[in-house]
């Protein structure tokens, strides 16, 4: 595995693959949230992982990972197409604070 791309993401919202949005974790935890979103890539496949920003610092034991995804960038959006969900990040620019070695999951 690999970190093929890296973006600091607002994450705006996670619906279903019919667009219903999620009143789950998902809303209550991170929707509104700026984080820290990585492309893995893994032999044939790749998925995301996306971690909170607290205070500038990027929370590497909180956030979502995925499964196989079809990630697609246009402009500063990113739509993530899981097996069960799209996700949707805003690009920003900001700085973030030194981590610890990121664990890809």
């Amino acid at each position: 595995m690999q970190i093929k791309e890296s973006y600091v993401v607002v994450f705006e919202d996670a619906t279903t693959l019919q667009k219903e949005p999620y009143q789950d974790w998902r809303s209550e935890k991170y929707i509104g949230k700026e984080g820290l979103l990585l492309v893995i890539a893994d032999n044939d496949s790749q998925h995301i992982q996306w971690h909170p920003l607290e205070e500038g610092r990027i929370l590497l034991t909180k956030g979502i990972v995925s499964s196989n995804d079809d990630v697609t960038k246009s402009g500063n959006s990113i739509v993530v197409k899981t097996e069960n969900s799209y996700y949707y990040f805003l690009i920003i620019k900001k700085e973030i604070n030194g981590t610890d070695k990121i664990k890809l999951w």
